[in-house]
């Protein structure tokens, strides 16, 4: 197996949105607990960005389940946060839709996109 430590930038990074935004907001509606784990997040959101944004990089376009399949110590929703901020940052864009291996459910295709990611 690849030595992944390479994946992982060695110093801060800027980025256009504050680490403190709420990509769950909408849903949570508000709920305490939810701004709690985002503040708690925030320390560890540009390594985890940094490190789902060169596994597309490398084995993209792919799905979240792809993702999730290859890294099953990460949890489900650090993953499909990060995804978002991803998204909404303008690093990853949908391309199309698959079925999932399991459910068969529709699941976006993420590839990078031409934005330059900070390094």
């Amino acid at each position: 197996m690849e030595n992944q430590s390479n994946l992982f930038p060695t110093e801060k990074k800027e980025y256009p949105v504050s680490e403190f935004v709420d990509v769950t907001a909408r849903r949570s509606a508000g709920n305490p607990e939810s701004k709690k784990a985002n503040i708690v997040a925030a320390r560890s959101k540009n390594t985890k960005r940094a490190f789902i944004y060169h596994w597309f990089e490398k084995n993209g376009p792919a799905i979240t389940e792809d993702f999730i399949l290859a890294n099953p110590d990460w949890h489900y929703p650090t993953i499909t946060a990060r995804i978002s901020e991803l998204k909404r940052d303008g690093f990853l864009e949908q391309i199309g839709e698959r079925p999932t291996k399991y459910s068969k459910s529709p699941a976006a295709i993420l590839r990078v996109t031409e934005l330059p990611y900070p390094e």
